[in-house]
């Protein structure tokens, strides 16, 4: 849909070879896909702690945010805009 001011995402949570469960959201249009894909993530790790999981890793195709996440002084520049 073109001029739509709301976006989508999803996350899978692969519980056992073979078992999934899916979860999907949306929300109002963010400021770049790398927020929308860091909004995703969020809310997966709030649903995952949600659903009782302990033990958890998160993988995502978005590179920058990747990136993002791993270089620390990177990620405390940008946190206030992001969260």
């Amino acid at each position: 849909m073109t001029n739509s001011t709301i976006s989508g995402g999803g996350f899978v949570f692969d519980l056992a070879p073979g078992t999934h469960m899916y979860g999907s959201l949306g929300m109002d249009q963010v400021l770049s896909p790398m927020h929308a894909e860091f909004t995703v993530l969020l809310n997966a790790m709030r649903h995952s702690l949600q659903l009782g999981f302990t033990s958890m890793s998160f993988e995502s195709d978005c590179l920058q945010l990747v990136k993002l996440i791993n270089d620390e002084e990177d990620w405390l520049a940008m946190a206030s805009d992001m969260i």
